[in-house]
């Protein structure tokens, strides 16, 4: 009987005197803290050293004892950008408790929006900066993705303002153009054919 991971044995029976083998497999994020057998309905307690041991003239229960590996890496998968470790460095694996950091990749054009957790027990701390987003590595893999936009084209719509993210989502979603390729004119009276379309 065994949490976090699983151990066999070469033979589910075999008579005295018999080598019996026994293999063990931690669960991911687990190490093997102990192994050991009982016999003689639990009277008898032996310590394997070598994952092996030689038959009693009993029934034997084999048990290992699995603990959290402190070392185990688990895996950073980021689409849109980078993830470093904190002395700066490009990194795809990082120990539980470990503090990420986030670079964006903005492609040409766009404009980064946010960092968006698709798998992962995780938060994001300021995922709505491009650079510097970070996150406290859980104990599992993690999947994040940075959120692209359209770029601001327009001079007259400025970074920041409580209209911008509107602004854009409406030029990106096809329902307006703005008054110029550089100008959104959003103090402009609208026109009724503005208003109609």
């Amino acid at each position: 009987d065994s949490t976090n991971g699983t151990v066999t044995a070469s033979k589910t029976t075999a008579p005295r005197g018999d080598t019996i083998e026994v293999t063990t497999e931690p669960a991911r994020g687990y190490r093997l803290k102990s192994l050991s057998y009982t016999a003689d309905e639990g009277k008898t307690y032996t310590e394997m050293k070598d994952h092996s041991f030689v038959m009693p003239e009993a029934d034997v229960e084999i048990r290992g004892e699995f603990e959290k590996d402190p070392f185990y890496e688990y895996t950073i998968d980021i689409t849109g950008g980078s993830a470093a470790n904190v002395a700066g460095d490009a990194i795809t694996t990082a120990k539980e408790g470990a503090i990420v950091t986030l670079t964006a990749a903005i492609p040409a054009g766009k404009a980064f929006v946010t960092w968006a957790v698709e798998s992962g027990d995780v938060t994001v701390i300021e995922p709505e900066k491009a650079e510097g987003a970070s996150f406290v590595m859980p104990a599992a893999d993690v999947k994040i993705c940075g959120v692209f936009g359209i770029a601001n084209p327009f001079v007259d719509v400025p970074a920041d303002s409580y209209y911008e993210k509107a602004v854009l989502w409406a030029v990106e979603s096809g329902i307006t153009k703005g008054t110029t390729a550089t100008k959104f004119s959003p103090d402009a009276d609208c026109t009724r054919a503005q208003i109609v379309t």
